[in-house]
C-alpha cells in the first residue's frame, strides 16, 4: 500500500470502509469513513508500521512489561494473569443466599398452600428498617460469590486475590439511565453512587470491614472456607426517604464490584446489582406487615391498615354511627379485629357498591389503598396444624412430623412409622423419638437425608397429610389416644383393639389393617406407592386399601421448586442457584417444637372432605372418593369394633370445619387440660414394654364421637363403624 495501490487494495479498503462505518459510525457518511481508512494505513506504513501505544482506561489493568517488539500489541491486558487452569473465562459476581422458607410456591400444592412462609423468590427483602442487616426475606444470610458466567460454576482459586467492594446506588436513576441507554454500562453505575447520609457518615457500615469516614465505599474479604463473601453485618445508617428526597419512599440498589487486593483498582468482572428495596425510619417498625398473612392474624398485619384505622375497626358498628353512616352489614362484623373478619368485609362490599363507598368515607382510604388491603386480605391463608409424613417408596417405613402453621421442618422427625405385614395382616407401628432405640435412631438418621431430598424435589415425592382411620392429627399425643380407643400400634408397642384382652408379655402384638371384608391371608406384601395410589393390588393389600377410600393418599401434583426467571429474581447479573442449593438445609438450631393451640375439631371428616374449601364439598386430595369409616387404611386404618355410623350422622360428622375450636365447638386448651387430670388410668404396660400409658380420661381431648352431629356432645371416644 505504499503507494502501488490496484483494484484489489481498493476493493478491500472499500468493503472494510463500509463494515465498519455501518457498525461503528453508522451515522458518519461513507466516503468519510474511507478518506480516514486510508489515511491512518498511510500514517502507519510511513511511520514503520506500528501504532502508537493506547493508554488503557485508569481502571483498567495495565500490561506488564514485556521482551521483543511487541511489547505494545495488547491495549488492555491483565494485571495479573487469571486463576490457574481457568484462563480465558468471563467472570461475575453474583448474590446468593440459603433460604429458610419451606413452603413451595406452586398454588395448589396441597403440602404447602397454607404456609404462609413460601421460598424466596429474590435474594433481597422489600423493606428494610435503619440499622438493620441486610438479610433475605426469610431472615437468610446473603453471600457474593465469584463465578463462571457460561457455567455458572462457583470459583474457589486464587480469591485472596480479589476483595469485594459495596456500595448504594440510587435506584430511580438507576431505572432510568439504563432504560435509556438500553444496556447496563459501568459509567452508569458510577453515576447513580451514593455514598453518604445527611450527617456526611458513610451510608453502608459492616462490623468486619474498613469502615473508614474517608473511604464511604465498604470493602470485604472472601471467605476461605465457604469461597462467598458474607454480608451478615452490612447495615444501612439512613432511611432512603432521607436521603433520596423528593419522592416517597424512593428505592435503594446495593452494588458488588471486584477489586483487586494489592492495589484497590477494579478488576475485569462483571459486577452484580441487587433488586430494588427500601429503607425506613424505626418508628414503623411495630407496624410491620406480613407477606402471606393468617386469618388468625390481627388486622394490622394487612397494607395500608394502620392505627387509626385499626381502632375504626375494632369498633365499626359504633365508628359508622358517630359519622352518620349506616351500614348494611351482619352482627359479627360491628367489631373486625382478624384478617377472617377483614377478607367477610371485603367480599360483601365487592358485591355491595354503596358499602364500600361507605367504608372507604369511614376508613379514610383511597381507592387504591382500599384494593390493596382486600387483594392482601384475599391472599391469607387457613390455619393447618394438621401432622405430615413421608414414606419410602414401597411404603413399608416412613416418618412423621409435626406442622404449625402449614410449616414443617424435614430435617426433624418427632416419629419413626413402620408398616409390617405378619400372618397376612398390615399393622403400622409409630415410634417416638424418646421412644426409639438406638438401632431405630439410626435408621432415622439415614432415612431422614432421603425425606429431605424428596422435599425439595418437585413434587415433594413420598410426603403427605398423615392420616389414620379416615382422620388426621395434629399432635402425637392425640395418636396415642387414638391408639388406646382403637388399638393402633403406638410408641413401639401396638395396643390390641378396643374390647379385647391384652394377650400376655412376649405374645405378638399386632393390629390388624386389612378391610373388614378381605379374606385371611389377602393382604400380601405391600405395594409400591404409585401402584398404591392407582389403586391396584389384591384385596386388603396397600392398593386395595388406597382404592376404597381411607388411609394415606397421595393427592394430586405437590409443588416442590416455582423456578423463576434468575434475571427477573435478580435485577441485573442474576441470581445464581448454588448447584445443589435446593436441597441445603438452613443452619443453626431447629426452633422448638410447636404444637396445636386447638384440640381437634369434632370431625375432620371422611378422606375426601376439605375442611379448608369455602364450599366444603371439593375434595381436598383429587381423586379421593368416599369414606371409609373404619376397616384398614393403607397408612394405618383400624379395623372396627364399634357400632356402626349411620350416613347422616356421617355427613353432620363431615360438616365441621376445621376452625370450630375458635367458634366454640371444641373446649378451649384449659378446659381439655383439666379434664386430663382424671384419676383414672390405662392398664399399665407389662414390664419391659415400650408402650407409654396415658390416662384414659384424656381421650376427652379427642375429637367427639364421628356417630355424634357436629353439635352435639359425643363419648370421650369411640371406634369407628364398620364398613358397609
Amino acid at each position: 500500500m505504499s503507494g502501488s495501490k490496484d483494484a484489489c487494495t481498493d476493493e478491500f479498503l472499500f468493503a472494510f470502509g463500509a463494515q465498519l462505518a455501518e457498525y461503528i459510525a453508522p451515522h458518519v457518511p461513507k466516503h468519510i469513513v474511507q478518506q480516514a481508512i486510508n489515511r491512518t494505513l498511510e500514517y502507519a506504513v510511513a511511520h514503520g508500521g506500528l501504532p502508537a501505544p493506547i493508554i488503557p482506561h485508569p481502571n483498567q489493568p495495565q500490561a506488564p512489561p514485556q521482551s521483543g517488539p511487541a511489547q505494545h500489541a495488547l491495549a488492555h491486558p491483565p494485571s495479573q494473569p487469571p486463576p490457574a487452569g481457568q484462563p480465558g473465562r468471563n467472570l461475575e459476581l453474583v448474590f446468593v443466599h440459603d433460604c429458610r422458607n419451606h413452603g413451595c410456591n406452586v398454588l395448589h400444592c396441597v403440602l404447602c398452600k397454607h404456609n404462609p412462609n413460601k421460598r424466596c423468590q429474590g435474594n433481597f427483602a422489600h423493606k428494610y428498617w435503619v440499622g438493620d442487616k441486610l438479610l433475605a426475606k426469610c431472615e437468610g444470610e446473603i453471600a457474593v460469590e465469584l463465578i463462571d458466567s457460561a457455567s455458572g460454576e462457583r470459583l474457589s482459586d486464587n480469591l485472596n486475590n480479589y476483595r469485594v467492594e459495596l456500595c448504594i446506588l440510587d435506584g430511580n436513576k438507576y431505572n432510568t439511565r439504563v432504560r435509556e441507554a438500553g444496556e447496563q454500562r459501568v459509567e452508569i453505575l458510577d453515576e447513580c453512587e451514593v455514598l453518604r447520609n445527611q450527617k456526611g457518615d458513610p451510608l453502608l457500615i459492616a462490623a468486619a470491614a474498613n469502615n473508614d469516614s474517608q473511604q464511604p465505599r465498604l470493602t470485604l474479604k472472601f471467605n476461605g472456607s465457604t469461597f462467598t463473601v458474607p454480608m451478615r453485618e452490612v447495615k444501612v445508617t439512613e432511611s432512603s426517604e432521607s436521603v433520596l428526597a423528593g419522592t416517597k419512599r424512593p428505592p435503594f440498589r446495593l452494588v458488588v464490584r471486584a477489586v483487586y487486593a494489592a492495589d484497590g483498582r477494579r478488576a475485569p468482572i462483571r459486577p452484580a446489582v441487587s433488586e430494588e428495596f427500601v429503607v425506613v425510619t424505626k418508628r414503623t417498625k411495630n407496624l410491620k406487615k406480613q407477606d402471606i398473612p393468617s386469618l388468625d392474624d390481627p388486622i394490622s398485619k394487612l397494607n395500608h391498615i394502620g392505627k387509626e384505622t385499626v381502632k375504626k375497626l375494632n369498633e365499626l358498628k359504633a365508628s359508622a354511627d358517630e359519622a352518620a353512616l349506616e351500614l348494611p352489614i351482619s352482627v359479627d362484623l360491628f367489631r373486625v379485629t382478624k384478617v377472617r373478619e377483614f377478607q367477610k368485609l371485603a367480599r360483601m362490599s365487592e358485591a355491595d357498591g354503596h358499602l364500600q363507598q361507605k367504608l372507604k368515607q369511614l376508613l379514610k382510604l383511597s381507592k387504591e389503598k382500599w384494593d390493596a388491603a382486600c387483594d392482601h386480605a384475599k391472599t391469607a391463608v387457613q390455619v393447618d396444624n394438621r401432622m405430615r409424613a413421608w414414606y419410602m417408596p414401597n411404603m413399608s417405613l416412613g416418618l412423621l412430623y409435626n406442622c404449625t402453621l402449614g410449616d414443617i421442618r424435614p430435617d426433624y422427625p418427632v416419629a419413626l412409622v413402620a408398616n409390617h405385614n405378619h400372618d397376612g395382616a398390615d399393622f403400622m407401628e409409630v415410634i417416638p423419638t424418646e421412644n426409639q432405640v438406638p438401632a431405630q435412631r439410626e435408621q432415622v438418621r439415614t432415612t431422614v437425608q432421603q425425606a429431605v431430598r424428596c422435599w425439595w424435589s418437585d413434587n415433594h415425592e413420598g410426603w403427605m397429610i398423615f392420616t389414620l382411620g379416615g382422620r388426621h392429627f395434629q399432635t402425637l399425643e392425640e395418636i396415642i389416644q387414638y391408639s388406646q380407643s382403637e388399638g393402633a400400634a403406638v410408641n413401639g408397642a401396638p395396643m390390641p383393639p378396643k374390647g379385647q384382652q391384652q394377650p400376655p408379655q412376649g405374645a405378638p402384638q399386632r393390629f390388624d389393617r386389612r378391610w373388614d371384608g378381605a379374606p385371611a391371608g389377602a393382604s400380601g406384601p405391600p405395594q409400591d406407592m404409585h401402584a398404591a395410589q392407582r389403586g391396584e393390588g389384591p384385596p386388603g393389600s396397600y392398593a386395595a386399601v388406597q382404592h376404597r377410600g381411607g388411609g394415606m393418599m397421595m393427592g394430586p401434583p405437590q409443588g416442590g421448586w416455582e423456578r423463576e426467571d434468575p434475571s427477573a429474581m435478580q435485577g441485573y447479573g442474576g441470581m445464581q442457584p448454588r448447584g445443589e442449593q435446593y436441597g441445603h438445609m438452613p443452619r443453626g438450631p431447629p426452633p422448638p417444637q410447636q404444637y396445636a393451640q386447638y384440640p381437634p375439631p369434632n370431625s375432620s371428616g371422611p378422606p375426601g372432605f376439605n375442611p379448608f374449601d369455602a364450599e366444603a364439598t371439593r375434595p381436598f386430595h383429587e381423586g379421593q372418593h368416599g369414606a371409609v369409616q373404619g376397616g384398614a387404611a393403607a397408612a394405618g386404618g383400624a379395623p372396627s369394633t364399634g357400632p356402626q355410623q349411620t350416613e347422616p350422622q356421617a355427613a353432620n360428622a363431615a360438616a365441621a370445619p376445621l376452625d370450630q375450636a375458635d367458634k366454640g365447638g371444641v373446649p378451649p386448651p384449659e378446659e381439655a387440660a383439666a379434664k386430663v387430670q382424671s384419676t383414672e388410668h390405662a392398664t399399665a404396660a407389662p414390664a419391659g414394654d415400650t408402650t407409654v400409658t396415658e390416662p384414659a380420661a384424656k381421650r376427652a381431648r379427642k375429637s367427639e364421637d364421628d356417630s355424634a352431629p357436629a353439635d352435639s356432645a359425643a363419648p370421650a371416644s369411640a371406634p369407628l363403624a364398620k364398613e358397609g
